[in-house]
């Protein structure tokens, strides 16, 4: 179950159903990449009107620019009860139900944010002594060579909690392929600043606790 409620990522399945997409009245249309429920912010995109585009003398050219909406909640019972689900676990929570709960107010602030994204490779020890092995149980293994960490928007203090893993995965008769993993991992283990001073190493996050994982 998610517990990060600083990153809540829009997935494919909100994006095919056109969830993660509104309309915000007097700027245009917005699209939502994450929620930091925490800040009450949404990291996306603007379509902007052409009313808005005039008054902000944007740069034409542009389809869409990066933004974070700002935003408050009509209903803070409604919110409590979303953030607590999030951290116990009690209920899966999409992206969307911050995006279309009701707000009581709400702004854009135009941000040149760029997602920041970290790679860690595997390196030729963890490889030799089985670092990068992840036991699977009854699914089988997983032979880790690269993870991938986004942290866009986040302090040096926040938890990281999800990471996207590269390798090879072995099933119980053998059958090897490469393959991609998302992990959510347990709270409390790493943070971003480790990861942006390089003091992280690929087995540390394979042998670290996972709250779950899924084969793509």
């Amino acid at each position: 179950m998610r517990k990060d409620t600083k990153r809540i990522e829009f997935n494919h399945k909100e994006a095919l159903n056109g969830q993660r997409t509104t309309t915000l009245p007097g700027w245009g249309l917005f699209y939502g990449d994450f929620v930091n429920a925490e800040e009450r912010t949404i990291y996306g995109w603007l379509v902007p009107t052409k009313q808005k585009f005039e008054e902000l003398n944007l740069k034409p050219g542009e389809v869409a620019y990066p933004c974070v909406a700002h935003y408050v909640p009509e209903n803070e019972k409604e919110e409590k009860h979303l953030l607590h689900c999030i951290r116990t676990g009690e209920e899966w929570i999409w992206a969307h139900r911050f995006l279309f709960m009701w707000w009581k107010t709400f702004d854009v602030e135009l941000r040149d944010w760029t997602k920041e994204v970290y790679t860690v490779k595997v390196t030729e020890e963890e490889q030799l002594k089985g670092w990068n092995h992840a036991d699977l149980g009854e699914d089988g293994d997983f032979y880790a060579e690269l993870a991938e960490i986004e942290v866009t928007g986040m302090s040096d203090d926040d938890e990281i909690t999800r990471v996207t893993l590269q390798g090879i995965f072995e099933d119980v008769d053998g059958e090897r392929e490469e393959t991609t993993m998302n992990v959510l991992l347990s709270n409390g283990q790493f943070y971003v600043k480790q990861l942006r001073e390089k003091e992280l190493m690929l087995s540390d996050i394979v042998n670290a606790g996972w709250d779950f994982w899924d084969l793509l």
